[in-house]
């Protein structure tokens, strides 16, 4: 594949394969180019990849305690609710539920 620009002729060649009803990459392996420089050229419709100065910054995330205004008592009390872990080395492993947070567990409750 050459990284050169498409002469007039390779397009008009392409858009003629095109319209036999040649696929692009096999129009791209005769020319020696890359399917999408053909696309870009013989397509109206194909769009490229907007630069990264183009395209809209995106939002500022915010930090989970912000966003949810949680205060620092309220996510300890929650931390706290949280069973300690006495699961064995396998089963943290193999992902176990901890203790109190299994189905079997739950179905007394």
């Amino acid at each position: 594949m050459s990284s050169k620009r498409l002469t007039e002729q390779q397009i008009a060649t392409a858009t003629r394969l095109r319209a036999l009803g040649w696929s692009y990459a096999r129009i791209a392996d005769n020319i020696g180019c890359h399917p999408d420089s053909l696309r870009r050229h013989c397509d109206t419709a194909f769009k490229e990849k907007p630069s990264r100065a183009e395209r809209a910054p995106t939002p500022f995330r915010r930090s989970f305690a912000t966003q949810h205004s949680a205060t620092r008592e309220a996510i300890e009390a929650r931390l706290a609710e949280i069973p300690e872990d006495t699961r064995d080395l396998t089963g943290r492993l193999m992902g176990d539920p901890l203790p109190g947070r299994r189905a079997i567990d739950r179905r007394g409750a």
